[in-house]
């Protein structure tokens, strides 16, 4: 009979691990007095689950590195083809880098210009920049204008008197 610390030395596992495998029902022991034991048959039947597991990860494992390769594979072919129709310019007539003109801005973008030309309109406004140690403050134009005061010292350095 084993108990539970020497169960989990003889399977080199964790107590914790060697309750969660009894919630499991991998492995079955006894009460004895009040304290779980374990028999050399139980010990045995999860050594042997065990290793069965062990060896089922690594078929799994093996399966996944094979596939992993052949997924290379058809990733390196495809970029070898794109790469051979965008020198050729024949990217299912689909506009390349290169035929763009003019950079479209997103949506980020033109919020933040909205933003700054908000800023800067009221700053032009303002009779009075609040000031503070010869500097314009950013949490007296804050209040002044209600704009967030990172935007407001994000910007500010950008906007000429």
């Amino acid at each position: 009979m084993f108990s539970v610390l020497d169960a989990c030395k003889k399977l080199k596992i964790s107590r914790a691990t060697l309750y969660r495998r009894m919630e499991l029902n991998s492995i079955f022991g006894t009460v004895v007095c009040g304290k779980k034991v374990f028999t050399e048959q139980d010990i045995k039947d999860l050594w042997r689950d065990k290793k069965q597991t062990s060896e089922n990860l690594m078929t799994i494992v093996s399966q996944l590195s094979d596939k992993i390769d052949l997924l290379t594979l058809k990733f390196d072919s495809l970029i070898s083809d794109h790469e051979t129709m965008k020198g050729n310019n024949q990217i299912h007539g689909r506009i390349t880098d290169s035929d763009t003109k003019t950079v479209t801005n997103t949506s980020n973008e033109k919020r933040a210009e909205e933003t700054k030309k908000r800023l800067f309109d009221a700053l032009s406004e303002m009779s009075e920049i609040p000031m503070y140690r010869g500097k314009p403050s950013i949490s007296g134009i804050h209040k002044a204008t209600g704009i967030d005061r990172g935007t407001i010292a994000k910007y500010l350095p950008q906007w000429d008197r």
